[in-house]
């Protein structure tokens, strides 16, 4: 839980546009950028596992002391 406080949820906050936009080009009431970069080159690696990610942790088996050994996929060692 990252808060206590309820959830605000506020309809219609973002402004519905008005035709095609640039999507590159930042609304115009959007304050002057303080610093400009641009992006020549970028990878994304993105890993998605299935699972539960914010329920509570099982309680480890400690009457078992085994391990068991995993193969790992080529494809995953390698990122392709």
């Amino acid at each position: 839980m990252l808060t206590q406080d309820p959830v605000r949820v506020v309809d219609n906050h973002f402004s519905v546009p008005m035709g095609k936009t640039d999507q590159l080009r930042a609304p115009e009431n959007f304050p002057d950028a303080v610093f400009c970069y641009t992006l020549c080159e970028m990878t994304v690696v993105w890993h998605m596992y299935g699972g539960q990610d914010f329920g509570p942790a099982p309680a480890p088996n400690k009457t078992q002391n085994t391990k068991k050994q995993v193969k790992i996929d080529d494809n995953y060692r390698t990122g392709w």
